[in-house]
């Protein structure tokens, strides 16, 4: 396997693969930047994860608020608000792990990671694929 990353396979998340394989490797990381670049995603993973699990038990516990005592307004709005603050928590975590890998490239590298992101961010915004 030629990823950047060993531990990404099959089971990884397609759009991360593409951008691993075909793009990061062109940034031609030394070790720090690839074990940053290790951190990162393994930051983001966790985050997702996280991110996964929290969705599903905020939607058990409305489903379950409703079957009991209907809507409340503010038991929905603490629940809400209980998840944003832990995806919050993550965010910041990963731009933390962005930064640390960040500092670690040379100016051309910066360069090319963020034609790579505005790249991806209009192809966002305007379906380019």
């Amino acid at each position: 396997m030629n990823s950047i990353h060993p531990h990404y396979g099959r089971k990884q998340n397609p759009i991360a693969k593409w951008l691993i394989n075909r793009k990061l490797r062109k940034l031609k990381l030394d070790d720090v930047q690839k074990e940053k670049l290790d951190a990162l995603f393994d930051v983001a993973s966790s985050a997702y994860k996280d991110h996964k699990i929290e969705k599903n038990e905020v939607q058990e516990q409305m489903t379950t608020m409703l079957a009991a005592d209907g809507f409340d307004r503010d038991r929905t709005a603490e629940l809400i608000r209980a998840s944003a603050d832990r995806h919050a928590d993550h965010a910041t975590e990963i731009a933390d792990a962005f930064g640390d890998l960040y500092e670690t490239l040379d100016p051309s590298q910066q360069e090319q990671v963020l034609a790579m992101l505005q790249k991806r961010r209009h192809c966002c915004s305007h379906r380019c694929h």
